[in-house]
């Protein structure tokens, strides 16, 4: 059970690591058990959503939709997720190869930060049979890489709820 926890849990707060291309944007430290913003020691509190779309009904075989390589989408979403007070996404599955930095930095603005999930659909640590793998490690490794750029990345998931 331990383990399975352990892979539930985040595996990085990674934002305190990543470049600063925006010095003025601040990164969220961890102290304890509690969040706190680097620019002013004020604590910071979640209120998030899972941003991901529903693929179960989509007729192209998708298995999932990159909901930050959308530019177009993200201009639709961005007002309504300020409106709700939203200040942290959880995103579930990442297209590693895409380009990100549009959404990122309309985020950014808004003042939200992203949970990323390393696993996708297809390729994810599953929990009746844990392993772990060249291609997993090439994943994970894959959406750092291109995540770590961005100021609002405020972590990642290294593991799911994928059975099979």
């Amino acid at each position: 059970m331990l383990f399975r926890n352990t892979l539930f849990t985040l595996l990085a707060t990674a934002s305190t690591a990543f470049a600063a291309n925006d010095p003025d944007f601040p990164y969220i430290e961890v102290v304890g058990n509690k969040f706190f913003y680097s620019n002013n020691g004020s604590q910071f509190y979640m209120k998030g959503v899972a941003y991901q779309k529903d693929t179960s009904n989509v007729t192209d075989g998708a298995r999932y939709i990159d909901p930050l390589a959308h530019d177009s989408t993200c201009e639709r979403d961005i007002p309504y997720l300020r409106e709700l007070g939203t200040n942290l996404i959880r995103v579930y599955a990442l297209d590693e190869n895409a380009n990100h930095d549009k959404c990122m930095e309309l985020l950014q603005e808004a003042g939200i930060y992203v949970l990323a999930d390393l696993s996708a659909p297809n390729i994810s640590i599953i929990t009746t049979d844990p392993s772990w793998t060249f291609d997993l490690y090439d994943r994970y490794v894959k959406i750092i890489d291109e995540l770590s750029p961005y100021n609002n990345v405020m972590g990642f998931f290294g593991g799911n709820e994928r059975q099979c």
